[in-house]
C-alpha cells in the first residue's frame, strides 16, 4: 500500500482524542437542564463505561438519595446509580422532568469543573438480577 493512502476510518473519523495541546478541552457540565416550560419526555444517560442510554420519564418509578454523594434512579428495568459531588442539586430538575442528558466528568475531555458545582464520577446501571445478586438474595 502507498503511503499516501488514507483509510477510510481515519478520514471520517469524528472523535476527538486530547493527546496533543492544542486541543481545547470542552467545560464541564453534571447535567443538562430545559429551562423551558416544556417537559422533556427522555434523557440522556452517558454511562462511565462509554455506553449510552435515552431512559423515557415515564419509566422512572423513584428518585432515591439516602447520602449527599449518591443518587438512585429508579426503573421498573433496573436501577441507575450516580455517585458525585452536590448531586443532590439536580433533584429538583429531575423530579420536573427536566433534564435532558446526565454526564460523568472525564478529566481527558472536560476542564476543571467550578467549585460547589455538580460533578458526577461514576455513573452504573444494574439489572434486577444483579441487585439480587449483589445483596446475596437467592
Amino acid at each position: 500500500m502507498s503511503d499516501n493512502v488514507i483509510s477510510i476510518f481515519d478520514r471520517f473519523n469524528t472523535t476527538k482524542t486530547n493527546n496533543s495541546p492544542s486541543e481545547e478541552k470542552e467545560s464541564y457540565q453534571a447535567a443538562l437542564i430545559d429551562k423551558s416550560d416544556n417537559r422533556v419526555l427522555r434523557m440522556q444517560i452517558n454511562f462511565s463505561d462509554g455506553g449510552i442510554d435515552l431512559c423515557s420519564y415515564n419509566q422512572l418509578a423513584d428518585i432515591y438519595s439516602a447520602v449527599p454523594n449518591y443518587l438512585s434512579l429508579i426503573f421498573r428495568s433496573g436501577v441507575i446509580y450516580i455517585e458525585g459531588e452536590n448531586i443532590r442539586d439536580l433533584l429538583n430538575d429531575l423530579r420536573e422532568e427536566r433534564v435532558y442528558l446526565i454526564q460523568p466528568f472525564d478529566p481527558a475531555k472536560h476542564k476543571t469543573p467550578e467549585k460547589n458545582s455538580v460533578v458526577i464520577h461514576r455513573i452504573d446501571w444494574k439489572s434486577p438480577d444483579q441487585i439480587i445478586t449483589k445483596t446475596g438474595n437467592k
